[in-house]
């Protein structure tokens, strides 16, 4: 019987997005804290002989697959020339803001690693991970980081505690949505990353509170990229939200509810107007890959 490995990949919300500016290599510099949440696809992996990657969801899968890309780098860097077979259950919502591209990507990577039993240090993997995409060596042991550079230079934080994420859309973006939403920034968006930074340092002294909606550029142009976003946000202050802002670049929002029953009150408020909403909740690092 063959062995079948099984992983979770979280998706990911933004406490804060600043964009400072454009970078000589044609980038942006950011400054954001990305934190885990439950919401996950599933991945599971088997020994094969090619390497094969099956979606369940339609358009998904196959060699243009980040998942696919994430073995097959693997496997270079291994010298191995077996291969494997790799299955994604998505549930996170597809260029949403949500990282589950990225997040399946870093959880392929993770898998392959025990498949093979590689001793591959983590941070070997965090510099494959790199050349994926920005946001996926976060993936690798999620949480919460501070991330800068690209996205790619992270500071591990402190463990959120378990509060409520209450995470809705009524629509996922465009393929390339990501690309538009940073052409759509200019130096009217930019900023310090100061607000970023002050709220990291208060979550190293456990003293940050959801009180108040983080800093996120996109809002300033979340209007032009996403018509009908403000209709979505006062539909999530109906329902009692204190606040809702952007997950990463939209077009998916949320809001942190530490009070269990108020956030779950939200959701059935929001699932009432036919939204496509998840109640979730911070999840912490991982202990070990």
């Amino acid at each position: 019987m063959s062995t079948v490995l099984r992983t979770l990949a979280r998706a990911k919300v933004n406490l804060g997005f600043e964009v400072l500016g454009r970078r000589p290599d044609g980038y942006h510099e950011v400054r954001t804290v990305l934190a885990t949440i439950s919401l996950a696809d599933r991945l599971e992996v088997e020994p094969a002989g090619r390497l094969v990657v099956k979606s369940s969801r339609p358009g998904l899968g196959g060699e243009a697959d980040l998942v696919y890309r994430a073995a097959r780098l693997l496997f270079e860097a291994a010298g191995w020339a077996g291969g494997a077979e790799l299955r994604v259950e998505k549930r996170i919502p597809v260029a949403a803001g949500l990282g589950g591209g990225a997040s399946d990507a870093a959880a392929a990577l993770r898998l392959l690693r025990r498949l093979l039993r590689l001793d591959l240090a983590e941070a070997d993997l965090c510099r494959l991970a790199a050349r994926l995409g920005a946001d996926v060596p976060f993936f690798i042991r999620g949480g919460v980081a501070l991330a800068g550079g690209r996205g790619d230079e992270l500071q591990p934080l402190p463990d959120l505690p378990p509060w409520a994420v209450v995470v809705g859309l009524d629509r996922e973006g465009p393929a390339d949505k990501t690309r538009r939403a940073y052409a759509t920034l200019g130096p009217a968006q930019w900023s310090s990353g100061e607000g970023v930074i002050d709220l990291a340092e208060g979550l190293v002294r456990g003293r940050w509170t959801p009180d108040q909606a983080p800093p996120n550029a996109f809002e300033a142009v979340a209007g032009q990229l996403y018509p009908g976003i403000d209709q979505l946000k006062a539909r999530f202050l109906a329902a009692g939200a204190r606040w809702v802002t952007l997950a990463g670049a939209g077009p998916a929002v949320f809001t942190v509810e530490p009070d269990p029953v108020r956030a779950r009150r939200i959701a059935r408020g929001l699932r009432a107007t036919g939204l496509r909403v998840f109640l979730c909740r911070f999840t912490p690092r991982l202990r070990r890959l």
